[in-house]
Formats: C-alpha cells, structure tokens, sequence
C-alpha cells in the first residue's frame, strides 16, 4: 500500500502534463494525505503511464542500436583506412617489383651486348691466330 501511495505522488510529480485535467480527491488521514482517483481517472493515468514507459523503452532500445550502429561505423572506417593503406603498400611494392624488372633487362641487354663483344674480339683473335699460323 506504502508502494501505491508513493507511486501516486510521484505520478503525480512527474507527469503534470497529462494529470492536468484529472481532479484527485484528497484524503487526510493523521498521518499521510492521499490522492484518490476515480476508475476512469485510473485508467487514463494507468495509460499515459505505460505510454511512457513504453516511449522510455523504446528511446533505450534506439540509443542501444544506435550506439551499436557507430560502433559498427567505426569499425568499417578503421577497416577502410587498414585496406587503403594495404592497397598503397602493394602499389608500392608492385611499382618496385616492376622498377626491378626493368633493371633486370638492361642488365641483360648489356650482357648480350658485353658477350657479343667478346664473341666478335675472340673470333677475330681466332682468325687473326689462323692466319699467323697458316702463314708460318
């Protein structure tokens, strides 16, 4: 009963908004003053009470899902920027892997080059040799 009374003023307290046009009959006893209500004026507190309770439950739900939402927004921003570093690492890598391609070519174009050379100078001491030894 303790429980009801306090409920009831604390209603009361908190919800004036809808408690305007709802007249309650007060009660004195020696130690307390109630509050009483009709049935009809019951229900409607009973109404707009669990309206706002429901309206609590559901701004609670919302902040929880959109706490999670950010949460999970964050996330994928932290995964994005991860890749977009990943991806300009392998681009790196890639413009490395290509520029050491490249220098590997030149290296063997000069070697062909330096071979061909040696293959002209040795054959030309060959037929320069055989024609010494032809001669004597």
């Amino acid at each position: 009963m303790k429980k009801c009374k306090l409920f009831t003023i604390l209603l009361i307290l908190n919800c004036t908004s809808f408690s305007q046009g709802l007249k309650p009959l007060l009660q004195k006893t020696s130690e307390d003053t109630f509050f009483c209500f009709d049935m009809q004026q019951a229900k409607i507190l009973a109404q707009e009470l669990e309206s706002v309770w429901f309206k609590d439950s559901i701004n609670k739900l919302l902040a929880q899902e959109n706490a999670n939402l950010n949460f999970t927004i964050d996330k994928q921003r932290a995964m994005v920027s991860s890749l977009g570093y990943q991806v300009a690492n392998l681009r790196q890598i890639n413009h490395n892997h290509v520029g050491h391609i490249v220098q590997l070519q030149q290296d063997k174009s000069r070697i062909i080059k330096k071979s061909r050379l040696h293959k002209f100078l040795l054959g030309t001491g060959l037929g320069i040799m055989s024609v010494l030894a032809a001669i004597h």
